[in-house]
Order: structure tokens, then C-alpha cells, then sequence
């Protein structure tokens, strides 16, 4: 993040604006991951008023970066001429696929969760995994609740023998 050499003016500002910009409901589905989002369109109609309100304005653009990358560049800037800067370099493309299109569509994505980010803007209905389903977590998380479940029913004398089994397996594993 870079800012301007004074953020005296920017930061209670951009402090107040941030209290009034709440969660924002879907708008948009994406058939292709069978999710919701909340679309640029939407955004924008949310924070504009309210970022003017309180003499601050949001521009973006995107400039190419290293590695076939964009860099979606996020400026909120205060009448008073102080700035805080952001950046959020994502792939430019799809594979060999990098025509104006799929740039235009990366840029518009960047400029969602840039947006998003920034204003700390939760699209409401998201489910928040913590990362579980692209790191198999889920899978163990359900093999676990499985288990505490199957350990419900048990009795104290039953708990207690299958605490000592499992004592015994961790011995012999030493």
C-alpha cells in the first residue's frame, strides 16, 4: 500500500465512509462455479454516494505487469489531494487465451475484490470456507464430524476403553 506523505485528511475520512459501506447482497451468479457475486455495477452504486459524502472519490486502472500479469491500481483520493494506493496483480489471461476480452473480464474481477477488499465488503449469502474446499479440508472436517458422532452414543465404560486403545496405538507407534 502506498499513501500519500500526509494522510491527516484521508484517513478520518476514509474511517467514516468505511462505517457506512455495509455487506452487499449477491446480484450475479457465475454458472460455471455455480456461485454468487456481487457485480461492479452494484458496487459502485453502493460506495459512490457515500464516499462522496465524505469528499473522497475511488479511481482505478489497470496497467500490465511482469509475467503475462495486470495490475488493477485502486487510488481513493480526498479533496485535500492526500491518497491511499493500492495494488492487486492477477493473470492477465486463460491459458494462451490473453485478448482484449479476457482482460477486460481480469480487470473487472480485480476491481470487484479490490474494491471489496478495500472497503472490507462481504457479498452477504458467501460462504467463507476458510480455504477448506481447494485444500481437501472439507473432506477431513466431515470424516471427523463422522466420527465424533459415532463416539456420541458411547457410554463412559466404552469412551474409556477406546481412550486406552488409542493410548496403546500411540505406544506402539513411539
Amino acid at each position: 500500500m502506498k499513501t500519500s506523505v500526509s494522510v491527516m485528511n484521508i484517513l478520518p475520512a476514509f474511517l467514516e465512509a468505511s462505517k457506512k459501506i455495509n455487506n452487499i447482497q449477491f446480484d450475479m451468479e457465475n454458472p460455471r462455479f455455480n456461485s454468487g457475486y456481487v457485480g461492479i455495477a452494484r458496487l459502485t452504486e453502493e460506495i459512490k454516494p457515500v464516499l462522496a459524502q465524505h469528499e473522497l472519490v475511488l479511481m482505478q486502472s489497470v496497467t500490465m505487469g511482469d509475467g503475462g500479469l495486470i495490475v488493477v491500481i485502486n487510488r481513493v483520493m480526498h479533496v485535500s489531494g492526500e491518497y491511499i494506493e493500492t495494488t492487486f496483480p492477477l493473470p492477465a489471461g486463460v491459458g494462451n487465451r490473453c485478448d482484449p476480452q479476457t482482460v477486460g473480464s481480469a480487470f473487472t474481477f480485480g476491481r470487484r475484490y479490490s474494491i471489496q477488499g478495500l472497503f472490507n465488503i462481504a457479498g452477504m449469502n458467501e460462504e467463507d470456507d476458510d480455504a477448506n474446499r481447494c485444500s481437501g479440508l472439507q473432506e477431513a472436517n466431515k470424516y471427523l464430524a463422522e466420527a465424533i458422532e459415532k463416539l456420541r452414543p458411547m457410554d463412559a465404560a466404552q469412551v474409556e476403553a477406546y481412550e486406552v486403545e488409542l493410548n496403546e496405538s500411540k505406544l506402539s507407534a513411539e
